[in-house]
């Protein structure tokens, strides 16, 4: 940089003898002189590429970029982690409810006309009862409508919190119902009702399904409905990867009421 100032300034003092010979130039004191120098050795920085990032201190903002990507890092771990937590509690809750319900025996399947999308009913009274009756929603009726097995559900969700994600090797069975209000305008209540659903996949047994936290399931739903007005709601339980669902029936049980049970598959 020193160089490249000695040389300007070299330049303008040649410059000046050059004009002195052809025209009347103003005679300058040492310390104009000093003025003329500096002010060509400041031109000299601004045009000179390789001092420009001398010019400016980007100290602060690098420490707000690392700063940045450090914070982003702990969320990416904390979210992993209450991830975790949320899949370990629920599988927890799963062995728990399997176990307090472990007295619970189902009946033979006695078939019903009741116009619940076919489904084959039964209860520990021996009376037959449909799903709806049981959780005492006569106005609604409750259709089986098909499953998926899936990585994660809802997929390609966004909320981290609010998603199950199923573990390595395993898929996550998703068993979809379309729930219709055939009544008035009415809340569809079945969080109230202190109710266990559980799903037999392939005739392995009934096993209860995982508790979460989504908006559209089953087991713990609760939401309004409009006349006439269908949603569709979902049970979910976690299985090998490798799994060809062949056959898959529902359990419902209470304490109060026993159990009934609806052939899906």
């Amino acid at each position: 940089m020193r160089k490249s100032a000695i040389l300007l300034t070299s330049l303008i003092l040649s410059a000046t003898l050059l004009f002195a010979g052809c025209a009347q130039y103003p005679d300058l004191t040492e310390e104009e002189n000093e003025m003329v120098s500096e002010y060509a050795v400041s031109l000299l920085l601004k045009y000179d590429k390789d001092n420009h990032s001398r010019l400016v201190d980007t100290s602060e903002f690098l420490n707000k970029y690392n700063t940045a990507l450090q914070e982003r890092e702990s969320a990416r771990l904390a979210y992993e982690a209450a991830k975790q937590l949320e899949e370990e509690t629920r599988r927890k809750e799963a062995q728990e409810q399997e176990a307090a319900n472990g007295g619970y025996t189902s009946q033979p399947v006695s078939p019903s006309n009741d116009g619940t999308g076919g489904a084959t009913v039964i209860d520990s009274s021996e009376s037959v009862m449909s799903v709806e009756q049981f959780l005492d929603a006569e106005d609604f009726s409750i259709k089986y409508a098909g499953l998926t097995l899936t990585d994660s559900y809802p997929e390609n969700s966004t909320d981290y919190f609010f998603a199950m994600n199923a573990l390595e090797n395993k898929k996550l069975l998703v068993v979809f119902f379309d729930v219709t209000n055939n009544g008035a305008a009415q809340q569809f209540n079945v969080y109230a009702r202190n109710v266990t659903f559980k799903l037999n996949i392939n005739n392995q047994g009934y096993k209860s399904v995982y508790k979460n936290l989504l908006e559209d399931s089953l087991d713990e739903y609760l939401g309004d409905f409009n006349s006439g007005e269908t949603k569709r709601l979902v049970l979910i339980y976690e299985v090998p990867a490798d799994t060809v669902v062949s056959s898959l029936s529902m359990m419902v049980s209470s304490n109060t009421k026993g159990s009934v049970t609806s052939n899906l598959e």
